[in-house]
C-alpha cells in the first residue's frame, strides 16, 4: 500500500483473501476483474456486481484452455457471458479457512 500512495494512489484498498468469495464488505462493484481461473463463475462474485455491472473472468479446467468470459448482471441481476477469447490461467486457490477478505492498510 505505501508503494501505491507513493505514487499518488489515494483511492485504492487492497485486500487479501479468499477471492472465489470476493470482499462482499466493499460492494457492491461496477466491475470485477479475475486474473485466475475457477472452474465454473463463483457465485458470490457475481452476487456483488451492481445491476449493470460486467465481471471479466477465465474459467475452465485447470492446465487446459480456457474460456475468457465477460459477464454482465442487468438491473433485473440476471447474468449473461459472452466468451471473449481462449486463455490459460494459474487456477484459482481456495483458502477455506478464510471467509472475507482483510483491510492491508499501512
Amino acid at each position: 500500500m505505501t508503494n501505491l500512495t507513493a505514487l499518488g494512489y489515494t483511492n485504492v484498498h487492497v485486500g487479501q483473501g479468499d477471492g472465489y468469495l470476493g470482499w462482499e464488505s466493499e460492494g457492491p462493484w461496477d466491475a470485477i476483474i479475475v486474473n485466475c481461473v475457477p472452474d465454473h463463475i463463483p457465485p458470490p462474485l457475481f452476487n456483488q456486481l451492481k445491476p449493470g455491472g460486467k465481471m471479466c473472468i477465465p474459467v475452465g479446467p485447470p492446465a487446459e484452455v480456457q474460456q475468457l468470459l465477460l459477464v454482465e448482471k442487468d438491473e433485473r441481476g440476471t447474468g449473461r457471458a459472452q466468451t471473449l477469447m481462449r486463455t490459460m490461467c494459474e487456477p484459482m486457490l481456495r483458502d477455506l479457512e478464510k471467509t472475507s477478505p482483510t483491510l492491508k492498510t499501512d
